[in-house]
């Protein structure tokens, strides 16, 4: 988000994840230079992000509209 004098940028992050094999709490973990993955100590399973397009029915009029604006906007 873009104010007067600064910017704020924030990033996401899980907490309170668990594994699905064995319900253990995943740890996050170095997946490569900017990646992230979880990791479960106690069966070795590794869970990755995974970024997928959203179905057109699944997005609403109202948030394509402010989407637009937003990225004509961050344009260099």
């Amino acid at each position: 988000m873009k104010f007067d004098d600064f910017e704020i940028h924030a990033s996401p992050f899980i907490r309170n994840a668990y594994c699905k094999k064995c319900s253990n709490e995943l740890v996050e973990v170095s997946n490569g230079w900017f990646s992230r993955a979880m990791f479960c100590p106690k069966c070795e399973s590794v869970y990755l992000m995974k970024l997928i397009k959203a179905p057109s029915s699944k997005v609403n009029e109202a948030f394509l509209e402010q989407a637009r604006k937003e990225a004509k906007g961050n344009k260099l």
